[in-house]
């Protein structure tokens, strides 16, 4: 049987209140048909997490959140704790996604404090990593995961109950570049990723996605690559009909 694929929506800071609203409301039963062959995973930005969770709980889609705090609580001005993002809803948590890491240094620590994070709170943490366009050039890519995973296997790698971890693998290099790795590298790449964590993180289970230049063109091919449990996909998430024909063609479907 055909595993059923996890596609996320990262809207990051595109969609308001409005536009957030129509996406879902005006597309309800193409999005309701959507659900009943990939779990389709919408992530807005804070503010429109209720709204849309709402919206999107009712044909069927989870609602996730674009990042969260390392801490639990306290004065911590701008910051979302994971358990707020728990009581609006939220199921799924993106972490450690490269805009993240450049932008606001987030360290391989503070990550994987996030994650512990989101899942204490019974979410399950979407972890991005992937390597840069030089990091490629010195051929560091393995290097690079490994030091990415490893903080957060060390904090959690002894828990013996079983946890739910989706580790995304966007490169860099290919994030709004309209390049992408080939099949063969993102399959080597996936292979490696689940074989650290059935090593290192025994009671983990782990699925794996990819994303970084995620669109039409390559949604059929990067179906082939069994390793592969989904798609992590930004832009091309914003516009209702892009974003169905790619989870038709990922999953195999008529569109």
């Amino acid at each position: 049987m055909q595993k059923k694929p996890i596609i996320v929506a990262n809207w990051k800071m595109q969609l308001g209140v409005t536009e957030s609203m129509q996406w879902c409301m005006h597309n309800k039963q193409e999005l309701a048909q959507l659900t009943q062959q990939a779990t389709i995973v919408i992530c807005p930005s804070f503010p429109m997490a209720l709204v849309v969770g709402v919206e999107a709980v009712a044909s069927g889609a989870f609602i996730g959140a674009q990042d969260c705090c390392a801490f639990e609580k306290g004065a911590h001005t701008g910051q979302v704790a994971a358990h707020m993002l728990a009581q609006v809803g939220c199921k799924y948590c993106i972490v450690g996604h490269s805009e993240r890491r450049l932008f606001y240094r987030e360290s391989d620590e503070e990550i994987a404090y996030k994650a512990i994070q989101v899942l204490v709170n019974g979410m399950i943490p979407i972890l991005c990593v992937g390597e840069t366009k030089e990091q490629l050039e010195k051929q560091q890519t393995f290097q690079v995961l490994e030091r990415q995973l490893q903080v957060l296997a060390q904090k959690i790698g002894h828990i013996k109950e079983e946890f739910a971890l989706i580790i995304a693998y966007e490169p860099v290099w290919a994030i709004g570049s309209g390049q992408t790795p080939t099949v063969q590298e993102i399959e080597k790449i996936a292979d490696w990723i689940l074989a650290f964590c059935k090593t290192t993180m025994p009671s983990c289970l782990a699925k794996v996605l990819y994303g970084g230049s995620v669109d039409e063109s390559v949604a059929q091919s990067l179906s082939q690559i069994q390793q592969l449990d989904g798609l992590l996909v930004g832009g091309a998430s914003l516009d209702f009909q892009k974003f169905k024909n790619l989870v038709s063609l990922f999953s195999k479907l008529p569109l």
